[in-house]
């Protein structure tokens, strides 16, 4: 391969002085670039210890299938005492209880709906939340 004259040339030329000026504002803008890395790193790390923390959190659904935080069952509801067997029960699945943990309190939930009278039975609701 030979040698390009041209860039052979341009090759020996000497470098070409630089103002102080030019210095000053190629550091300015390096610092500028190093803070904006400074700045988007942290986000990004904040951004990634938001998110592992929504993610590892325990997640309770605020569904309609007990009741409101804001409207609490009242003593006179009959399915009072059910729903408290139903929420240890989901706690205990939750935890991952064994079958033996859980065998009682189906058997009490069990004996608790059987002996509800007919007549303080709620209707039950459709998927739109409304009697039937």
């Amino acid at each position: 391969m030979t040698p390009d004259p041209v860039r052979q040339h341009l090759q020996s030329l000497p470098e070409p002085p630089l103002s102080d000026e030019l210095w000053l504002r190629l550091s300015a803008r390096h610092q500028r670039r190093a803070n904006h890395r400074r700045v988007l790193r942290g986000a990004t790390l904040a951004l990634v210890l938001g998110i592992g923390t929504l993610w590892l959190a325990p997640w309770t659904p605020s569904g309609g299938n007990g009741p409101s935080r804001t409207h609490p069952a009242t003593t006179t509801s009959p399915d009072t005492s059910v729903q408290a067997i139903d929420r240890a029960l989901q706690a205990a699945y939750a935890r991952g209880a064994s079958d033996e943990e859980v065998a009682p309190l189906w058997e009490i939930r069990q004996r608790m709906i059987v002996e509800q009278p007919a007549s303080s039975t709620l209707p039950p609701l459709s998927a739109t939340g409304e009697s039937t």
